[in-house]
């Protein structure tokens, strides 16, 4: 299989991993997506969720970050964040063919839930 169709099918992992986990929490919460991209006006600030992917995937492996934004009316990021681990550090998250991605999912849900949640509500 060639590298190229590898990596997309971890990608569509991601891709399902997002619309089965993230999206409909985001949704309730009024954000609206596009691709892994979520946003809420909340005035006077819009909120941003972001899946970010590395540019370093490899065939066997792509590793992704949640990012976290808040902007004001005007555009200027006011804050920001990434889901952390509990000993402060970014918290990375690898998905590999040996990975199940519901566990996976399940445990993102978890951190968008418990980190990402109220990181917006301060806002």
């Amino acid at each position: 299989m060639s590298l190229e169709k590898n990596v997309k099918r971890q990608q569509d992992a991601l891709k399902g991993i997002v619309d089965k986990y993230i999206a409909p929490t985001m949704k309730e919460l009024d954000f609206k997506k596009k691709n892994r991209r979520f946003t809420k006006e909340d005035d006077p600030y819009m909120k941003e969720l972001n899946v970010y992917s590395s540019r370093w995937n490899t065939s066997d492996e792509v590793n992704f970050v949640i990012e976290l934004f808040v902007y004001d009316n005007v555009g200027k990021e006011i804050a920001a964040s990434r889901i952390k681990r509990d000993n402060g550090k970014e918290k990375w998250y690898t998905l590999t063919s040996s990975v199940e991605p519901d566990i996976l999912g399940e445990e993102i849900l978890y951190d968008v839930l418990n980190y990402a949640v109220p990181f917006f509500e301060k806002y």
